[in-house]
This record gives structure tokens, C-alpha cells and sequence, in this order.
């Protein structure tokens, strides 16, 4: 048995928000420029074998909901996140997001190594199509779709 700490949590999980808690192999610090995104952190990113960057976090206090579990909003705003960083560093350009579809498998669980794997689906001139997987070990957990313009620069 387990005991309780002040937050509720078992040892186990409260272990889990420990900053110090490890950071899978080939990861490295996510810094994003936007405030918003950093309340998120502190993120990691590694290069996957297509050259797109996988987003990772350890899920903690601040991302779960009253049933102790990551939050959907936080979940999507990952989602959202990974999609503009990705398309941002293939295209160079900036995009906005016009359409997100988010299906929600599974619970992600206080502690879990979250990883938000992007693949473009369709790149054009005016509009890209991608997905995502958020991902607990080899578990999918969420699974969106997106549709993102490039934001026209004013010239």
C-alpha cells in the first residue's frame, strides 16, 4: 500500500512531478516563444526519422482535471502546438489552425511520458493537412486531424 501525499497522489505519482524525473534518451529542452505554450512545460523534443520534431512532457499537477487525469483543453493545446512547430520548420511559414478533429482514446495518467508525434498529410499552397498521435510508450492515447492555413505576411 501506498501512501497518500498532500496533493492526493500516491508516492509513485508524486515521484512522477519530481523535475528531476527522467527524460527519455535523445530528448532535449522545447523552449517556445509563445507564453501561452510555455505554462505547458517544461516540453522536450527529439528529431523523428521524417525530420519532424516529436514534442514530449511528463504529465503533472497542472495538466489534470478533477478526475486526476490530463486535461482534454491541455491535450489539444499539445496537439495544436506540434502542428504549428512542425509545419513553421518544414515550410517556413507560419500557420493558424482552421479545423481541429480530436479523438481521445485512452486516459493519460498523472506521471506518463507524453510524446505528440505530427505527420503532414497534405502540404499545398494555401492550406496544410496533418495529424497527430499523442503517445504513452508504443499506447495511443489521442489521435487528431487538423487543417492549418499559412498566414499571409503583409507585404
Amino acid at each position: 500500500m501506498t501512501s497518500e501525499t498532500s496533493l492526493g497522489l500516491s508516492d509513485q505519482a508524486a515521484a512522477a512531478f519530481d523535475s528531476t524525473a527522467e527524460i527519455p534518451p535523445g530528448f532535449f529542452p522545447y523552449v517556445s516563444i509563445s507564453p501561452y505554450i510555455a505554462h505547458l512545460g517544461p516540453m522536450y523534443q527529439r528529431e523523428d526519422e521524417n525530420g519532424l520534431m516529436v514534442i514530449g512532457l511528463r504529465i503533472g499537477e497542472s495538466h489534470l482535471n478533477l478526475h486526476r487525469k490530463a486535461h482534454g483543453g491541455m491535450l489539444a493545446v499539445l496537439i495544436d502546438n506540434a502542428y504549428g512547430y512542425n509545419i513553421a520548420r518544414v515550410r517556413q511559414q507560419s500557420v493558424v489552425t482552421a479545423h481541429l478533429s480530436i479523438d481521445y482514446l485512452e486516459a493519460v495518467e498523472p506521471g506518463d511520458w507524453l510524446e505528440a508525434h505530427v505527420r503532414l498529410t497534405k502540404s499545398g499552397g494555401r492550406l496544410c493537412f496533418a495529424e497527430c498521435i499523442l503517445r504513452v510508450g508504443e499506447r495511443e492515447m489521442v489521435r487528431a486531424n487538423g487543417i492549418l492555413p499559412i498566414v499571409k505576411t503583409a507585404s
